[in-house]
C-alpha cells in the first residue's frame, strides 16, 4: 500500500545544472550581497560568509554524482550559516525549492532519497533557535525522519511536541498534520484502531479548515488502515473518496496513489483485471509526471498481478522494465 503522507513523488537521479536553482537567486534569497563581504566583521565571520558565497555559487558536483553530492553545496552552507548563529537566514535556506515539478524544499529531498539522518542532524541544528513556529516546523521533520528509520518512540515523541506548539500557535494546519502523523506512526507499529483514532480527528480538522487536499491524504490512509485489518469494502470506500478529492483539486500524485492503493485492494480480493484497469492507470499518471521510482513500483505491482494470473511472460515483461529503471538510478 502507499501512505499518502509518503506519496511524495520525485523525479529521478538529480542532474545539478538542470535542478538547483542559480547561487545567486539563493544568496538574493538569504539577503547575502557578496559585494558586503568585505565590510562584515571579524574576520571569522567574513572566512564564515565567504564560504557560503563559494558554496552556493561555485561548487560543481561530478558527473554521476550521488544526489546528497548534488545538494553538498546547500548542506555546507547551512552549517556555515550556524556557525555566525544567523537563525532567521539558516531557516530560510532550508525553504529553498528545488526546480522540480513537485517544488518539494530541499531538506524534504532529501528524506525523498533516503538520506534520513543528514535530516536529523539539520533539523536539530536549528530546533530552539528562532521560534515556536520554527520549532514546530523541526519537530514535524524530525519524527518523519525517525519514523523513516524506524524509530517510532522517537518520532512519537516529536510529532507529539509539535501538536502541542500547533496548538498553543493556534495553528490548526499544524494541528492536522500532527494528528496524522501520529495516526501514521501508529499504522507503522501495526496498531491500527490507534492510527484510525488519531486520522479521524485530523479529518475532523481538515474539514472545519476546508483543507481538501489534507482530506484527500487522510482518507488515504484510513483506506490504508482497514487494508491491514482486511476490511476491504471500507478500503475501498476511502480510498475511492481519496481519488475524488484529488480529482477535483488537480493533485495528480494524489489521484496516483489512490489509483494504485485501489489496485493493492481488489488484488487481494482476487479480482485481478480490476486491480489491472487500477495500476494501469496509476502507471499512465506516473509516466506522465515522469516519476521513475513511482513508476518502477507500478511495474512490479503489474508483474505481480500477471504472475497470480499465470500469464508469466507477461509478468517477466512488467518485472524487466521494472528492473531496467531501478539499475539506472542506482546511486554511485
Amino acid at each position: 500500500m502507499i501512505n499518502q503522507i509518503e506519496f511524495n513523488f520525485q523525479q529521478q537521479k538529480l542532474e545539478q545544472d538542470k535542478i538547483l536553482p542559480p547561487g545567486n537567486l539563493v544568496l538574493a534569497k538569504l539577503n547575502i550581497d557578496p559585494a558586503d563581504i568585505k565590510s562584515i566583521k571579524p574576520r571569522k565571520k567574513r572566512r564564515q560568509y565567504r564560504a557560503v558565497i563559494n558554496w552556493l555559487t561555485k561548487y560543481k558536483s561530478k558527473v554521476d554524482a550521488s544526489n546528497l553530492e548534488n545538494v553538498r553545496g546547500y548542506l555546507e552552507a547551512f552549517y556555515h550559516l550556524c556557525e555566525v548563529e544567523v537563525w532567521q537566514k539558516v531557516s530560510q535556506l532550508l525553504s529553498i525549492s528545488l526546480s522540480l515539478s513537485t517544488n518539494q524544499e530541499w531538506h524534504n529531498d532529501l528524506g525523498t532519497w533516503g538520506y534520513y539522518q543528514e535530516q536529523i542532524e539539520l533539523y536539530n541544528q536549528l530546533l530552539g533557535k528562532v521560534d515556536s513556529t520554527i520549532d514546530a516546523f523541526c519537530c514535524n521533520n524530525l519524527g518523519n525522519a525517525h519514523r523513516a528509520l524506524g524509530k517510532y518512540e522517537e518520532a512519537i515523541g516529536y510529532h507529539q511536541q509539535h501538536f502541542y506548539l500547533a496548538e498553543q500557535n493556534d495553528d490548526f494546519q499544524g494541528v492536522e498534520n500532527a494528528l496524522q502523523n501520529l495516526g501514521n506512526v501508529y499504522m507503522s507499529l501495526g496498531d491500527y484502531g490507534r492510527s484510525i483514532e488519531y486520522h479521524q480527528q485530523s479529518l475532523i480538522i481538515a474539514q472545519e479548515i476546508k483543507d481538501r487536499l489534507g482530506q484527500g491524504t487522510i482518507l488515504g490512509n484510513l483506506g490504508n488502515n482497514y487494508y491491514y485489518l482486511s476490511e476491504y469494502q471500507r478500503a475501498i470506500d476511502y480510498h475511492q473518496q481519496s481519488w475524488s478529492i484529488f480529482q477535483e483539486v488537480g493533485d495528480r500524485y494524489g489521484e496516483g496513489a489512490a489509483l494504485g492503493n485501489l489496485g493493492s485492494v481488489y488484488l487481494l480480493l482476487g479480482n485481478t483485471n480490476r486491480a489491472i484497469t487500477y495500476q494501469q492507470k496509476s502507471l499512465e499518471i506516473a509516466r506522465e509526471i515522469q516519476d521513475r521510482r513511482w513508476e518502477a513500483q507500478t511495474l512490479g505491482n503489474l508483474g505481480n498481478i500477471y504472475f497470480r494470473q499465470h500469464k508469466y511472460d507477461r509478468a517477466i515483461e512488467f518485472y524487466q522494465q521494472d528492473l531496467a529503471i531501478a539499475i539506472a538510478n542506482i546511486e554511485p
